[in-house]
């Protein structure tokens, strides 16, 4: 007999929002974070995308991005990717100058030149 235990963290989508569940678990979240890892460590200015010298994207563009978008990740999502990564290789904060919105980065890795 197999016993599957999940896991769900609940985090608001933004403020004000309802709570929501992370709606990606196991090999889906990983494959989550390894595409949400290649579009801010090395093809962000390929697709178009606003990088700041500091490494940090609007979450907005990044989930515009055609391979993101198909997974169609939650806040939940995202910020579980971001908070139980052992390497702790995201780092997402509230944008400064556009309430509600959130900027992402990867830590480490870039091969973008701009970073």
């Amino acid at each position: 007999m197999f016993t599957i235990i999940i896991i769900t963290y609940i985090f608001k989508k933004m403020e004000g929002a309802q709570e929501q569940k992370p709606t990606m678990f196991g090999r889906k979240i990983g494959g989550f974070s390894i595409s949400l890892s290649k579009v801010l460590r090395h093809d962000a200015v390929n697709l178009g995308l606003t990088i700041r010298e500091d490494g940090f994207i609007n979450l907005k563009e990044v989930l515009g991005v055609h391979y993101i978008a198909k997974m169609r990740p939650n806040m939940a999502d995202i910020r579980a990717v971001v908070s139980d990564n052992k390497k702790k290789r995201f780092e997402l904060i509230d944008h400064d100058t556009v309430p509600g919105e959130y900027l992402i980065r990867a830590v480490q890795g870039h091969t973008i030149k701009e970073v």
